[in-house]
Order: structure tokens, then C-alpha cells, then sequence
């Protein structure tokens, strides 16, 4: 095998996920079921429902008469009201025997639903081939209208006795022992969700057809959507359920938690030629249960990524030591975590301390406020649903990377990991903080961050650290962290704001104090109060505005020296409490 692509699985025999007595039940419950019946096969995009389908399919065999519609297919084109048309012009297309075509009743409407997919045809044919093809498909429709009148209203009356002919007709024609026809409709859920609600109302005029089964890939929350955009949002939980209920009977969930998972993934990474021992499948399933979830097509996705790397690995004498099983823990955070992969990546100099990544793995970690804006406000994880997920998968995470078990990571593993990390980066979906960083660009922003940490630690107040930030024009490039606060005053709120700027051509930091108000001061009785103040202090007023900065020291700085990191705080730690102090004195006077 060279890789998984999004084919569905077309017999129980390629199974890998042990859901054969699922599929044995669903084919025998439609080859006894009474009819009409209509079963929604329902689950989240890549969950499997189309391979499910398929393998019922192959399981009736010759026992029924069958049909399929690919949604997806007519879904690519702006068809509007027509997609319901030709979904009924393709229908009784597959239906109608060689005899029943005769019939001038049956020609009558066919003619007419094949007029209808033909102006749409017209349309795709202009819009993606264009040329003889599409002046072809205007010409058959223009002489298909100069000889035929269309009477739509009377033609979809006569459509349901019209279908229920053709259902009798087609299973008389299959032989004695074949009582019923069944109905796959995929992908509706691929749909525009209004769009799908409509070719479900479209669908229940033949719904209480006899001898008919219809089997619909489809999930209720698109129906409670569809249902909403169709009808406004005055239409409440309940009305979407009572909708979705009046069409379906049988609601099958894709049975996703019962999918055997390691046998999937050890078939699937001995496809692609990596053979794993018994432990690794059991790393390996814990990592992807806590990270992309037992998803079919998010698994492919997973396999795919990882096949890539071993191969460049492979073949890069710079990274033949990525070890495999780092690789594949670090391509799941990559995938389900895409934030916090991006922090560990911007941080990675930081992963050469052991407590870096075994803190990730405690969900205090994420909602920790002291050092200022907390990390799972950073990398958008929702504190009552997301942090502890994320914690969990660290958890599996470190266990993969910890290749000794030792409870801690070697000199040698955090190397490993650290390597393996920059060199996945390659299969990211969005540009990663820091991965194209120099050395000495990564230093200096631990460098300013870490100053920022200590200073607010010292200085009083609620302050939140900036996250390192990097400006760049022709002339220099500049990274600065620092902190933030607010405080409020009789006259309103002020903001107040430190910074350590480092311009990496020159190698010097300029320390920097910025306060503003939030809004301008309404009292000009304290605005002046405000300017005199920070006048004293030897503030600079920004023009046509109230904000004051103080840059009256430049500091040179190497990211390794400790002295000038000391000098630094030392500055802010008595400068920050001063200039508060007289701006509070001054309001409040």
C-alpha cells in the first residue's frame, strides 16, 4: 500500500474495524422489514457512513433490487430547486424496465424531468467544460422544447403512481424471490442543510410506497439545521425532532466507539510497510483515541502524514534519526491540538527543560492566571471543555516520548524530540510560530519573556505578560515582551505598560513605559492633572493623543547575559511603582 486515500470500503471482508455483526444486522432487518421503511445511517463527516453502506450493499446481493444517489455529485453545482428533479429524473431513470419506457405516461414524465436536469446540465457544461459540449446541450434542450409543451405541476402529481409503477415493475422483472427495492441516498449531509431538508420533503412523497426501502446517509443535526434555515429560527429544538421523525424510522448512529481501532491501526501501518510491535499499537491507539478520535477518514489523514515523513526521513541524512514513534505522538497534537503543536514548536528551546512538557500534562497548567493571561486563553481552549482533553493527550503524549519510561526525559530524548519536532513542521496546515526562527532569534524571545515573567512577580498589581512579539521593516528587526495592567482612577481607567525591545541588528534593548487612558479624559480638570504628572517624570506626549511613553534607557544586551537581565528588572521593578504611585496620587487629588 503507498497511502490511504478517501475510497470507501466496498465489502464486510475489507472490514478492519470488526463492525460485520452491524452490518449483518442492518442487511437483515431490511430484507424483513415491513415496507415502506426509511433508515437514516447517521455520524459526522468521515465517520464511515458511505463504506457502511456499501457493505450492506454487497451483503443484500441479488436478494433486492437496489439503487444509489450521490448527493455530492449534484451538490458541486448551483442547481437550486432542481436538485430535487434530477434526484427523481436519475430515480425512475434506473427504475423504468425497457417496457414501462414505452408507455406514453411514463415517457410523458420522464421527458419532463429529463428537461428540467437538462437546463442544469446546460449550466455546468458552460460553466466547467464550455465550448461544443455546452452549445451541444443548448440544442438538445431547444428542440426538446419546440416539440414538447412542459406541464410540471401536473407531471409531479402524476410522479408518485408514475414511481410506484416502476418499483412494482423492476422487482416483478428480478424474479420471484425479490419483494422489495432499496433506496441508497448518500452523502446528504454534504449538502447545504436547507437544501437537504428539501430533498427530504421532495423524498416522503414516495416514502409510503410499497415494497420500497430507503437507506439515507444522513445526520440529524444537519436535518435541525436545515430545518432552521428553511423555516427561521422561531423553529425550536422540538419542530426539527418532530421533522426529522416524521421521515425516518429507523435512526442508525455509526457505531464509532465499538470500531476496533488496534486492529485498524496495525493493519493499516503494515500496509504501509511499517511493521510495530504489540506495545507501540497499544501507544499508538491511546494517542489517537485522545487526539483525532476514532474517526475513519482523520485516521487516513493521520497515516498519510506519517507515511510522508518516515519516507523523507528516510532519504535525509539530516533527520534519519527522527525516531518513529515521536514522529507519529507528535503528527496527533499536530492534528487535533493545532494551538497548543504551534506553542510547543515556538517554544521548542524551552522543551530542553524536562518540567516544560510534564507541565503540559496537569490542566492547572492551562488556566493559571498568575503569571497574567492564562495559557488556555492563549491557545483558545475552552476551560470547562477543552483543557481537559488536551491534558490527557499531553499525558499519552510524554509517555511516547519518555522511550525509557523513565519518568523523565534523557539528554538524548528531549534532543530526539526537539529535532523530530522542527522537522514536522513540514506537514503543518497553517505556518507555525518560531519554526523558520534563527537561534538567536528563539534566545532572545525566552530572553525578553522571561524578564517580563520575573518583573511582574515583584511589582504590584494585576499585570499580564505579553507574549513575545517580533516587528520587522527594512532597517531592523525588533522582538519585545513586557506586561500589562489596568487600574482605575476617579476619572476613569488608565492602562499602563512595560516593554524590553530588542533590536536584533545592534544587540540593545530599550526599556520602555507607555500609559494611556482607555478613553479620553471628559474632566479636562484631570487631564491636565494627567499631563503634569507624567510630564515630571520625564514622559514624552504622543501627538493628537493621550498616551505618554518613557524610553530614557537603552540597555546592551546578549541573550546569555545574566547581568544585563538583572539590570533590566532592577529598572522596571523600581521605576513601575513610582510612576503608579504619582499617576494614582495625581487623579485622586
Amino acid at each position: 500500500m503507498k497511502g490511504f486515500t478517501d475510497k470507501p470500503t466496498s465489502t464486510v471482508g475489507d472490514d478492519n474495524f470488526g463492525i460485520k455483526k452491524y452490518i449483518d444486522g442492518l442487511t437483515g432487518f431490511i430484507l424483513d422489514c415491513n415496507t415502506p421503511m426509511t433508515i437514516a445511517i447517521q455520524g459526522d463527516w468521515g465517520s464511515g457512513k458511505t463504506s457502511m453502506m456499501n457493505m450492506i450493499k454487497a451483503q443484500l446481493g441479488n436478494q433486492v433490487v437496489t439503487s444509489w444517489f450521490n448527493t455530492w455529485q449534484y451538490s458541486q453545482f448551483n442547481m437550486g430547486d432542481a436538485l430535487a428533479i434530477s434526484f427523481l429524473a436519475r430515480l425512475l431513470s434506473d427504475l423504468v424496465t425497457e417496457q414501462g419506457k414505452d408507455s406514453d405516461k411514463t415517457q410523458k414524465v420522464f421527458r419532463t424531468l429529463t428537461f428540467i436536469a437538462r437546463k442544469v446540465a446546460v449550466i455546468a457544461a458552460d460553466a466547467f467544460i464550455g465550448g461544443k459540449l455546452a452549445e451541444t446541450v443548448e440544442e438538445g434542450t431547444k428542440a426538446f422544447t419546440e416539440q414538447q409543451e412542459v406541464d410540471l405541476p401536473t407531471a409531479i402529481k402524476e410522479l408518485k403512481a408514475q414511481f410506484q409503477d416502476a418499483v412494482n415493475n423492476k422487482i416483478n422483472q428480478a424474479g420471484k424471490k425479490v419483494d422489495r427495492l432499496v433506496i441508497f441516498v448518500d452523502d446528504l449531509d454534504r449538502l447545504h442543510p436547507g437544501k437537504a431538508v428539501e430533498l427530504l420533503e421532495v423524498l416522503k412523497l414516495f416514502l409510503d410506497c410499497e415494497n420500497c426501502v430507503f437507506v439515507l446517509a444522513i445526520d440529524y443535526a444537519v436535518v435541525s439545521q436545515g430545518v432552521k434555515q428553511k423555516y427561521g429560527e422561531l423553529i425550536g429544538e422540538e419542530k426539527g425532532k418532530s421533522f426529522f421523525d416524521k421521515i425516518i424510522q429507523v435512526p442508525f448512529k455509526m457505531p464509532v466507539a465499538q470500531y476496533d481501532v488496534k486492529n485498524y491501526v496495525e493493519t493499516s501501518l503494515k500496509g504501509i510497510g511499517i511493521p510495530v510491535e504489540n506495545h507501540e499499537v497499544e501507544s499508538y491507539v491511546k494517542l489517537i483515541q485522545r487526539s483525532v478520535g476514532c474517526n475513519p477518514r482523520a485516521m487516513k489523514r493521520l497515516f498519510n502524514a506519517f507515511l510522508l515523513l518516515n519516507k523523507i526521513a528516510a532519504n535525509d541524512k539530516d533527520n534519519k534519526g527522527a525516531q518513529r514513534n515521536t514522529l507519529f505522538a507528535i503528527l496527533c497534537l499536530q492534528l487535533s491540538f493545532e494551538d497548543l503543536y504551534n506553542y510547543i514548536v515556538q517554544k521548542a528551546e524551552d522543551c530542553k527543560d524536562d518540567n516544560f512538557l510534564k507541565k503540559l500534562r496537569n490542566p492547572a497548567t492551562y488556566t493559571d492566571e498568575s503569571e497574567g493571561e492564562s495559557l488556555a486563553h492563549e491557545l483558545h481552549l475552552n476551560p470547562e471543555t477543552d483543557v481537559a482533553g488536551a491534558a490527557e493527550f499531553m499525558k499519552a503524549f510524554f509517555a511516547v516520548i519518555d522511550q525509557d519510561g523513565s519518568g523523565s526525559l534523557s539528554d538524548a530524548e528531549r534532543e530526539d524530540f526537539i529535532k523530530t519536532l522542527r522537522f514536522s513542521t513540514i506537514t503543518s496546515n497553517t505556518g507555525t510560530p518560531g519554526e523558520t526562527m534563527t537561534e538567536d532569534q528563539r534566545a532572545y524571545r525566552t530572553f525578553n519573556n522571561d524578564i517580563a515573567k520575573e518583573i511582574i512577580k515583584t511589582v504590584k498589581g494585576p499585570w499580564k505578560v505579553f507574549m513575545a512579539r517580533t516587528y520587522n521593516n527594512p532597517a531592523w528587526e525588533i522582538h519585545y515582551a513586557g506586561g500589562k495592567r489596568e487600574f482605575e482612577t476617579r476619572f476613569g481607567k488608565m492602562i499602563f505598560e512595560f516593554k524590553i525591545a530588542t533590536n536584533l541588528e545592534t544587540k540593545k534593548a530599550p526599556l520602555i513605559l507607555h500609559v494611556y487612558p482607555d478613553n479620553k479624559f471628559a474632566d479636562s480638570e484631570a487631564f491636565v492633572k494627567y499631563m503634569q504628572c507624567l510630564n515630571a517624570h520625564g514622559f514624552t506626549k504622543a501627538e493628537k493623543t493621550c498616551e505618554y511613553w518613557l524610553n530614557n534607557k537603552t540597555v546592551d544586551v546578549d541573550a546569555k547575559d545574566e547581568d544585563a537581565k538583572k539590570e533590566i528588572i532592577k529598572y522596571f521593578t523600581e521605576e513601575i511603582p513610582t510612576v503608579t504611585q504619582a499617576i494614582e496620587t495625581a487623579l485622586q487629588a
